[in-house]
């Protein structure tokens, strides 16, 4: 049998964490091959939806370098969202990390059309939790997928 080619997507938070946990315990014993990807974001206008902030108005008004600090930010933090998923992934080492860009729903579903991974592995909520029971990239994940989705709940503190 080959190896089960999975993809665990991360954005640093407790949620993406607890995924990270449930693969590393669960799937240390079997035939996997794990991606790591975590999605660096563009500066556009879904940044100005956050916070009750016009919807594009501000991307105008913006210079080329406050843009390119922006960029420089997300991509810092999926590099350290990568970082610290791996480290807690010791008995289920990644095989390849990687940094998606664009809108993370898009990012994910994109990838696992050009690469056929065999699951999606996702924490439930992200760092934007609206007190919803799955997030909004677990959920429109879900929906849009062509490949099984596993949306992993946090661990009990």
């Amino acid at each position: 049998m080959s190896a089960l080619h999975m993809v665990l997507a991360t954005d640093g938070s407790a949620s993406s964490l607890s995924a990270a946990r449930w693969v590393n315990r669960m799937m240390a014993s079997q035939s996997v091959e794990v991606v790591l990807v975590s999605v660096a974001t563009w500066p556009d206008e879904a940044w100005w939806g956050i916070g009750g902030v016009g919807m594009g108005s501000e991307a105008a008004l913006m210079d080329f370098d406050t843009i390119q600090q922006l960029w420089q930010a997300s991509q810092s933090r999926a590099q350290a969202a990568l970082k610290a998923t791996a480290a807690i992934m010791p008995d289920c080492s990644p095989s390849e990390q990687l940094v998606l860009t664009g809108r993370p729903v898009d990012a994910l579903v994109q990838y696992t059309q050009e690469h056929h991974p065999d699951l999606i592995v996702v924490g439930r909520r992200g760092h934007i939790a609206l007190g919803t029971l799955v997030g909004s990239v677990s959920f429109a994940l879900l929906q849009r997928s062509t490949v099984p989705v596993l949306v992993v709940g946090e661990e009990d503190p």
